[in-house]
């Protein structure tokens, strides 16, 4: 929502996994495997654009955000480890995987926040142009 490398215009963004009390609420409320998936549900569109940032050990809790997204008709950008075979067996032909190396936890986190920025930086250059 805020400016990331130059001043623009805001742009729409929401991490769903942010809000602790709502995690809290939707836990007690709906299956596990649920907590991300209503919220997409909730408040995806089509033509919205799902980022997962996944580690090595794919759950259903991401596995039906994926199919609560391509319900809502979003695509999917998946930046995770190199084994994700429960993943990727839900992702269609237009989802994007970027695959980072690194089995630490730490390792892989570093790396996906780098690729994230560098799509932000993308997305800026795309939309708004250079700032230099």
């Amino acid at each position: 929502m805020s400016r990331h490398g130059q001043d623009r215009p805001a742009l729409p963004a929401l991490h769903i996994g942010a809000d602790s009390a709502l995690q809290s609420t939707l836990m007690h409320q709906h299956p596990k495997q649920e907590l991300f998936a209503r919220q997409i549900t909730t408040l995806g569109q089509a033509g919205d654009v799902l980022v997962i940032l996944a580690g090595p050990q794919d759950s259903s809790i991401v596995v039906q955000a994926v199919q609560a997204a391509h319900a809502q008709d979003m695509q999917v950008i998946v930046i995770g480890s190199q084994q994700m075979q429960q993943l990727d067996a839900v992702l269609v032909p237009d989802d994007i995987t970027i695959a980072v190396p690194g089995e630490r936890f730490a390792t892989l986190l570093q790396q996906q926040l780098m690729v994230a920025l560098m799509i932000s930086d993308l997305i800026d250059y795309q939309l708004f142009g250079s700032n230099e």
